[in-house]
């Protein structure tokens, strides 16, 4: 009884353990954790390990005929028979052991080759899906960020929006308002109204799609003032080119994959040479045999005259796979070169309305003061004020999507050219301040 309560208990307390580092780990979620928290929950990626895993031990496979094969047999045979009416045994055991050395199997050593080049392109996939996986999570990380920053400018203006709003109301019930005001003022409150809810139902979409990703609840996320990230630091100056695209590196690997195969299929036609070597016993007291040791090595070449024309149509098949690979390479350049050059321009264009909204807020917050004061003084109505006011929130807006965008374009070629890694994870969560 003490044994199932004690058992009972530490269940209870792995359990809690459990639940209370899922609580710590997604209230203190950063780009790098939740990275790290999708690895762990991704099957695709333990997929992939463990096929990279086998391409590993098919070169040992590959490998292993390079090696002599020796093999070892016994016999015991016991024969009791009638000859001329006489009853008769026989008992006799044997036993033998036998090399197979290969010297010219070219075909041997282009398998190796080939199985090194599946083990390059298995670890070709693992890398390309866990940055796959890197760039999915940083995206919808910022953009539950970014949502997290229009909802703070959308609440804002919405309590602005309000205190118009029952200004107004009191001042129609007082008959000092119009009742055209009052309705305007009305329908901007409700805007305002809707479009926090529209941010606030975003979030929580892109907090599901995180989940989605890591696995884990997601809690609160760092606050981050988009405003206050120094873009500057985002320069691609410094970035690898198009030539370490995996995608493009994939393409190569299985180009020289068909390549391979057209060595090992030519092969076919190539004569083999073995040694083989045996010894063999064979002892009885009954029968009387001359060899009782015997001893061989012989040199054995095997020369391939005629198979129906399989060799040659496999050939021929081989290097129709090649030109089909040939083309898929060149159209994945074509493919990464596009997506390169788009990402390259969304982040040139992105930086430069970054500049452009920042003077723009300059100026959009000036003319609110003066609308404002001018407002107080009976020259401009309370429409001119949210008028004013509207168009400050609509740039602030422009300003948090435009480095949203520009994070986005940076973090696009980072995973065209296979930089969406760890370091560069750490490098973002600093960026971000969490």
């Amino acid at each position: 009884m003490k044994s199932i309560k004690y058992k009972k208990n530490i269940k209870k307390v792995l359990l809690l353990s459990a639940l209370l580092s899922t609580a710590v780990f997604a209230d203190g979620l950063t780009l790098s954790k939740s990275y790290e928290a999708a690895l762990n929950y991704e099957a695709k990626i333990k997929s992939l390990d463990y096929q990279q895993k086998v391409k590993k031990i098919e070169i040992d496979m590959a490998e292993s005929r390079l090696y002599p094969q020796i093999d070892a047999s016994g016999t015991y045979q016991r024969r009791r028979y009638e000859y001329r009416g006489v009853n008769r045994d026989e008992n006799y055991h044997s036993y033998s052991i036998s090399l197979n050395q290969m010297l010219y199997h070219p075909e041997v050593l282009a398998q190796i080759e080939s199985s090194e080049l599946q083990y390059d392109l298995s670890s070709l996939n693992l890398t390309k899906q866990k940055q796959l996986i890197a760039y999915n999570i940083t995206d919808t990380y910022l953009q539950i960020l970014r949502i997290k920053n229009s909802i703070k400018v959308a609440e804002a203006y919405l309590d602005t929006a309000r205190v118009h709003y029952q200004q107004i109301e009191k001042k129609f019930q007082l008959r000092l308002a119009n009742k055209m005001d009052y309705l305007e003022s009305k329908v901007l409150l409700k805007e305002a109204e809707i479009r926090v809810e529209q941010e606030r139902s975003s979030l929580m979409v892109s907090k599901m799609r995180l989940k989605s990703l890591t696995g884990i609840e997601v809690g609160t996320l760092p606050d981050v003032d988009f405003e206050s990230i120094d873009v500057t630091k985002l320069s691609l100056d410094n970035q690898a080119s198009l030539g370490n695209s995996l995608e493009l590196g994939r393409a190569q690997k299985s180009f020289e994959l068909s390549k391979k195969d057209i060595d090992i299929s030519e092969f076919g036609h190539y004569p083999k040479l073995d040694l083989r070597g045996s010894f063999s016993n064979l002892s009885s007291k009954e029968i009387i045999n001359e060899y009782q040791d015997d001893r061989r090595v012989m040199l054995t070449l095997s020369i391939p005259i005629y198979k129906g024309g399989y060799v040659s149509s496999e050939i021929q098949k081989n290097k129709l796979l090649l030109s089909a690979a040939s083309q898929n390479m060149e159209d994945i350049k074509r493919e990464e070169s596009v997506k390169y050059d788009e990402f390259k321009a969304q982040y040139y264009v992105a930086m430069n309305n970054i500049l452009l909204y920042k003077e723009s807020k300059l100026s959009a917050k000036a003319y609110l003061d003066s609308v404002n004061l001018a407002y107080e003084k009976g020259l401009k109505s309370i429409l001119d004020v949210e008028d004013a006011k509207k168009k400050f929130t609509e740039t602030q807006y422009k300003l948090i999507d435009s480095i949203y965008q520009l994070i986005r374009a940076y973090t696009g070629v980072l995973n065209i050219t296979g930089k969406m890694d760890e370091e560069h994870l750490a490098q973002l969560d600093n960026l971000l301040g969490i």
